[in-house]
């Protein structure tokens, strides 16, 4: 969640503002912690939240400098439950009005878990860059890049990609690909047409044929 909060309020991730956005409970909770003085916060029953700055290192003890996040996930868990049991303005501020539970949580979490991690892992949606080549073997010899090539090397990745077995469902994409899918098409398309130029001629020959 962090990584995710981080990269949507840079430059980078503001394109998907529009398509993308924190589940309300996590904007809430982070929020509430912001919320929270700079200083070591006794919140009962043994729990802390230290905002405190090391002078030695310039960061905060508990919290993320940057995002202002929970450092650790146990101590994000800890945190969120202690969050979502207290509706109290005093202890949780406007920011829990007792709609949010651990169990009805989107993505569901695990209560039994001092993570809180749900079953099937953390992470939920991720963006990986990587290196396009012209031939799907790193040790073949690049020729002149041409079209077939193109739409091997794209019909080749999207076939590997489909046959990983990740529960992410991992969807392969290239700007490039914008232009290589028309050289993908446009031999069927060419064929398709001619013969059904051809068709249409055959039939309207043979129509004045016969008058």
């Amino acid at each position: 969640y962090d990584v995710f909060h981080a990269w949507i309020s840079t430059p980078q991730g503001a394109s998907m503002r529009g398509f993308l956005s924190l589940h309300h409970w996590y904007q809430n909770f982070t929020e509430w912690i912001e919320w929270m003085p700079e200083e070591n916060n006794d919140l009962g029953g043994g729990i802390f939240l230290d905002k405190r700055r090391d002078m030695s290192s310039g960061f905060l003890n508990d919290v993320n400098n940057s995002t202002r996040r929970p450092k650790t996930p146990k101590k994000f868990c800890e945190l969120l439950r202690y969050f979502l049991s207290n509706t109290e303005e005093a202890k949780v501020g406007i920011y829990n009005n007792g709609s949010f539970t651990l169990k009805t949580l989107e993505p569901a979490m695990d209560d039994t878990s001092p993570t809180c991690y749900p079953p099937g892992g953390d992470i939920r949606f991720s963006r990986m860059n990587a290196e396009m080549k012209c031939k799907l073997e790193l040790d073949a010899v690049c020729e002149l890049a041409n079209s077939t090539q193109e739409v091997e090397v794209m019909t080749g990745i999207r076939t590997k990609i489909k046959a990983l077995e990740s529960p992410v469902n991992p969807i392969p994409y290239s700007f490039t690909w914008l232009f290589t899918e028309q050289y993908s098409v446009v031999r069927n398309e060419a064929y398709q047409n001619i013969i059904l130029a051809i068709a249409a001629v055959l039939v309207i020959t043979i129509f004045f044929l016969n008058h």
